[in-house]
Order: C-alpha cells, then sequence, then structure tokens
C-alpha cells in the first residue's frame, strides 16, 4: 500500500491521489496521513543512494559526464518571509557515461539555427547508467550550503563508483553559477576533469548582447548573434569580448552597463569555453540531461497551477522523484520493506525467504 501510495503522490496531488485510491479500493486515508507516510519514505533514501550497487565500469572510451543546474521551487509565503509568489532554487546533479561523439562547430551552428527540429544525421550516443538527484535545503542563514554539498559529495561517490581508479576523462557541465564551480573544485578535483560552460547558458548572454545593439532590428540581431556564436564554437572568446567591449563604447549607460556584466561573464568562465577543443575530442557541451530533468523531475509535479510548497515538502518529493527518474524505484522499495519487515519481526525477516513469507 505504501508503494501504491508513493507512486501516486510522486504522479499527482495528494488529495487526489487519495480520492483515487479510496475510490479504488473503498480505503479511505488522510491526506495528512499520506504527507507523513512520504516524509518517512523520504528519509530512505540517503541510506539507499549510498548502499546501491556500483554501476558497470565504464567502457574504456567513454567519458564520465557530471550535470549541475538548479530550478527554482514555488514557496508557500511562510517561506519566503511573507512575500507570495517567490521561488527558491532547488539543485539537480545528474551522472552518466557517454561514448565520445566527435562534431564540428558549424554542425553545432547549423542546429542552433535550425527553422525545425529535424532527426540528427548521425547517430547520438546514449548515456550509460544515468542517475539524477535533486535537493532543496536550507541552513539557519538560508543558504544554499546544505543541498549544493549534499548533491556535489553524491556525484563524487558516483564519480568513484563508476571509475575507481580515475582514469576516464570527466567532464563537469554546468551554468555559470559561482557556488557550483567553487563545490566542483572542492568536491571533484584532479587533471582528468574539463569544466565546461553549457553552450546553451552562454547562447543566452550572446542573445542579451545582439538585442542590446540591436533592439529593434530583429534581423541584425539575429545575424550579430549568429556571427558571435560561430566565432565562440571555433574558440575565438577573446575575439567576442573585444568585439563587445568595442559596441558597449557606442551605447548609453545602462544597456552599456548591462554590456559589460554579459563581458565579464565571458571573461570569467573563458577558460571553460575552448567549444573547438571540446568538440573535437567528442566532449558535450550542453546540459541536456539535466535541463530534461529540471522538467520533469520538478516542473512536471512541482508547478501544476496553485502549487506552493514548504522546503521539508518539497524535499521530500525531490528526494523520491529523484530516485523514480533514476529507474532505481523498485529497487528503493524493496529495499524500504525489508528494513521495515527487520524493523517489525527482527531477525527474522533479514533473509529473503523469511522477506517473502512475511511481505506474503
Amino acid at each position: 500500500m505504501q508503494d501504491w501510495n508513493a507512486r501516486l503522490m510522486q504522479a499527482m496531488p495528494y488529495a487526489q491521489a487519495e480520492q483515487f485510491l479510496e475510490n479504488l479500493l473503498d480505503l479511505p486515508q488522510s491526506v495528512q496521513t499520506l504527507e507523513r507516510d512520504q516524509a518517512r519514505l523520504s528519509t530512505h533514501t540517503e541510506a539507499f543512494w549510498e548502499q546501491l550497487p556500483a554501476p558497470a565500469v565504464l567502457p574504456p572510451e567513454a567519458i564520465l559526464v557530471d550535470q549541475v543546474d538548479g530550478k527554482g521551487v514555488y514557496m508557500r509565503p511562510n517561506e519566503t518571509g511573507g512575500e507570495r509568489g517567490k521561488k527558491k532554487m532547488a539543485i539537480l546533479g545528474a551522472v552518466y557515461g557517454i561514448e565520445a561523439h566527435v562534431r564540428t562547430p558549424a554542425q553545432v551552428l547549423e542546429a542552433l539555427f535550425a527553422e525545425s527540429r529535424a532527426a540528427p544525421s548521425v547517430s547520438r550516443p546514449t548515456p550509460l547508467d544515468k542517475h539524477v538527484r535533486a535537493c532543496l535545503k536550507r541552513d539557519e542563514a538560508d543558504t544554499t550550503a546544505p543541498q549544493n554539498e549534499e548533491i556535489f559529495a553524491w556525484i563524487a561517490q558516483q564519480n568513484a563508483l563508476r571509475d575507481p581508479d580515475q582514469s576516464h576523462r570527466t567532464v563537469v557541465l554546468s551554468d555559470g553559477q559561482t557556488s557550483f564551480w567553487e563545490a566542483t573544485a572542492t568536491h571533484l578535483p584532479g587533471e582528468q576533469v574539463t569544466e565546461i560552460l553549457d553552450l546553451l547558458h552562454a547562447c543566452g548572454y550572446v542573445w542579451d548582447a545582439a538585442k542590446l545593439l540591436h533592439p529593434s532590428q530583429p534581423q541584425a540581431a539575429q545575424a550579430a548573434a549568429k556571427g558571435n556564436l560561430e566565432r565562440l564554437l571555433n574558440g575565438q572568446v577573446g575575439a567576442v569580448i573585444e568585439r563587445l567591449r568595442r559596441a558597449a563604447t557606442t551605447l548609453d549607460d545602462t544597456p552599456a552597463e548591462t554590456l559589460e556584466r554579459i563581458v565579464g561573464y565571458f571573461e570569467t568562465h573563458r577558460h571553460r569555453m575552448a567549444y573547438d577543443l571540446y568538440l573535437a575530442e567528442g566532449l558535450p557541451i550542453a546540459t541536456g540531461v539535466i535541463e530534461g530533468a529540471c522538467r520533469c523531475l520538478v516542473k512536471d509535479r512541482m508547478e501544476r497551477a496553485g502549487m506552493r510548497w514548504v522546503v521539508a515538502g518539497a524535499q521530500t518529493m525531490l528526494a523520491l522523484r529523484g530516485i523514480t527518474i533514476s529507474g532505481l524505484w523498485e529497487d528503493f522499495i524493496a529495499v524500504h520493506i525489508r528494513e521495515d519487515l527487520r524493523q517489525l519481526y527482527g531477525p527474522a525477516a533479514a533473509n529473503a525467504d523469511s522477506y517473502q513469507r512475511i511481505a506474503a
């Protein structure tokens, strides 16, 4: 019954799940009971990740990929000092292996500006043993330090399981958030680690600059954006910085200041923007996996009409949906049932035969 409850509550609002099961089984349950059970179940997720058997060791030529991103969750006013409609940022991490996939800057540029999404001309490699985890926690000062620590420590653990001798190239992909890169330096050091700024975040800044320079000329803005993206993809980050810095001198104060901030962003991350080299080596340069996780793990369940969360409730949902999205729910619920039986019946429930007999 707990399994059914948990599966349904990850897919639909608590009250809707409660009503569905009552109609199906003629078994009423209070929403408060369901919430408490869900919260209790989520406390087992940390131990589950720690004891999870290691995924298959990566093939010799595979790349180990770590992706990190943030996703806002709408909070109840009591979590935001009385302000309505505000979000708190959760952090999501993904770890997987993948074969190298060599591309050219021209191929990537064409895909970025394609008028329709056509099927790729060359099949892309499939991620290996992809696991995803999310966290929303705060300390007494309301900083994100606890959630960053939890996710990056988990990524480091996953890396050690998949690449125990640290012989594989490791790519860390993220946006420009400083705390993410600081945590990367702390938890994921090593000569084999390559930090890459997500290309799509860089694209956003390129487009912002183009619109500042051509505010009412969409075609000119597109041409400017395409030109600068082509330069970035060909490793000419310095040239883009110089062009934008010169252009800032032609603008009024406010747009010039905004353009200077964009230039500062590129300067800060230019050592993570050698896209021509990354493409030639077959490395991933965009955070598509974690962007997809932000959508299906967070948005699809937690951003429905009128939904507002408390931090503890959001963390419960994120912890459980991370396991489900990773394809590990059956393993997780089996471990949880075994632990419950062991607590109820002692050592008699510790082996598989007793577990099956008691569970029946």
